[in-house]
């Protein structure tokens, strides 16, 4: 049988599949969890609907306290960013809900424009061309140029040009 030393160890290893915004939140949470004597081990973590999922062994015996844990770590998930941790919101887009920052939300509108309007669907490539975009601009990482407003409007106008036929 595992003890909460060994779970801890484990359950810490699962943070990979948590959006690296929430990692911290998310090894809060697992060290509370240990410190409540909690064995049980995490069999699945990420977002959900912009939140926080963690799911923890069901034939596990669970400590008094444990769900309340997890179900606080979710609530505040919610008001952070899942990709850099600042203060977000939550947003719907094409059936996602995901929690983001302004800036961090305004790159993700660039990259379902290119991806919708530009790349038939496929996330990957726009993923890419926005990233050549910007190195263009002179901005490294490619993703720093759309989280600002000016780059945001300038990969909307760049895109309405293409569409056009005016590349220049």
């Amino acid at each position: 049988m595992k003890n909460a030393a060994d779970s801890l160890v484990e359950n810490i290893d699962m943070r990979d599949g948590v959006p690296p915004g929430w990692r911290r939140l998310y090894d809060r949470l697992i060290v509370d969890l240990y410190r409540l004597d909690c064995a049980a081990e995490v069999t699945a973590a990420g977002a959900h609907r912009g939140e926080l999922a963690v799911t923890l062994a069901s034939h596990a015996a669970v400590p008094a306290g444990v769900e309340r844990l997890i179900d606080a770590a979710r609530r505040a998930s919610a008001a952070l960013c899942e990709e850099c941790g600042a203060v977000a919101s939550l947003h719907d887009g094409n059936g996602t809900v995901r929690s983001l920052c302004g800036p961090h939300y305004r790159l993700e509108l660039a990259v379902q424009a290119a991806t919708e309007r530009l790349f038939e669907g496929e996330r990957a490539e726009a993923l890419r061309w926005v990233d050549a975009f910007a190195v263009a601009l002179g901005e490294a990482p490619g993703e720093r140029a759309m989280r600002s407003q000016q780059g945001f409007e300038e990969v909307l106008a760049l895109i309405r040009r293409i569409e056009s036929g005016v590349y220049c």
